[in-house]
């Protein structure tokens, strides 16, 4: 790993699709800085990595229903997605950690490296599967919901973060992006209401307690930001089931079915929103008064190239979308 890397941290449990966003980032990125010098790229074993991801949802979209457990998300290790915004021959490194899931129940020797990961990371990006947060219809649902989010020990690591950078005099951004959201935000039978609905559900009810906490640890201060951010890692699919069923561990899991909607090809939406906030923490250093690892990225970005430099400027000067909104982070009163 490079000095000079941009460190992000993907939190949250297993099979919730982190390689599929990771992926769908890049997708935007491509779109996004078309026309210029700069490039986003998966290096080293995150190249095939990608490339495995983009394969396999292509050939799970092809007949007609998609199931995401089709594709392989999971992992038993430790890793990091390697990515690098090149320039000609100057490239940032933006390496994200990506760690088993399970981990955040079982939290062995290994985990005190994601930890210090997690801890130097400017931006804390939370992926949660929507399915499973919409579709509690009954208490065994409600209560499996929260046990499979891991909402507990998310809110826990969080506020460990939030501690850290406050006590460092650091700025963070934390980004709730809710995938697997397509049947709320754009399939034929979405509307604002279940839009707002689920935005509601993740920043109102399940996660306000996380967000209560971010507020407990500043106390007043404007250190660290959070965005609500969702993402359609898919685009072209519709809920039909969130398939409800008993587990080995005697927990109810979702294991939703969607149908595919014509033409039946990928179109991501929202990542590129994730990219932004990327830029923006890293754009934000250059007021900075202090020798941080973020103000010393930025230092390298400025002295190593005047196009690497306008590739970030580019990112942070574009407009979020609409969907991605600023949380309102307060104590419980």
């Amino acid at each position: 790993m490079s000095d000079n890397e941009y460190k992000i941290a993907l939190i949250g449990p297993t099979r919730v699709g982190k390689t599929s966003l990771v992926s769908s980032i890049l997708a935007e990125a491509q779109v996004a800085l078309a026309g210029t010098p700069a490039s986003l790229k998966p290096k080293g074993s995150t190249s095939a990595r990608i490339s495995d991801n983009v394969d396999e949802l292509s050939g799970a979209l092809a007949h007609g229903t998609f199931e995401p457990e089709a594709v392989r998300n999971s992992t038993s290790d430790v890793s990091i997605y390697e990515l690098s915004l090149d320039v000609g021959k100057s490239k940032l490194p933006i390496n994200i950690l990506d760690y088993p899931g399970g981990w955040l129940s079982e939290q062995g020797p290994e985990w005190e490296t994601c930890a210090d990961w997690i801890k130097q990371s400017s931006v804390l990006i939370l992926p949660v599967d929507a399915v499973l947060a919409m579709h509690c219809a009954t208490a065994a649902e409600e209560k499996a919901c929260r046990m499979r989010l891991k909402i507990t020990q998310v809110t826990s690591i969080v506020r460990d973060w939030a501690k850290e950078r406050k006590v460092l005099h650091l700025p963070g951004t934390l980004i709730l992006t809710p995938v697997k959201c397509e049947s709320y935000l754009v399939a034929p039978g979405a509307t604002r209401a279940l839009a707002e609905k689920l935005q509601r559900r993740l920043v109102d009810e399940l996660y306000e307690d996380m967000f209560a906490a971010i507020a407990a640890e500043m106390e007043g201060s404007d250190l660290v930001s959070a965005y609500y951010v969702p993402v359609n890692t898919i685009g072209c699919v519709d809920l039909v089931d969130a398939g409800w069923e008993m587990a080995e561990d005697m927990y109810l899991e979702s294991h939703p079915v969607f149908r595919v909607l014509p033409p039946g090809k990928r179109n991501v939406q929202g990542a590129l929103d994730i990219l932004v906030l990327l830029a923006r923490q890293l754009a934000s250093a250059e007021d900075l008064q202090d020798r941080s690892s973020l103000k010393n990225l930025w230092r390298y970005i400025t002295g190593e190239s005047r196009e690497l430099r306008a590739a970030i400027t580019r990112l942070n000067d574009t407009k979020l979308s609409q969907r991605a909104q600023p949380v309102r982070m307060q104590e419980p009163a």
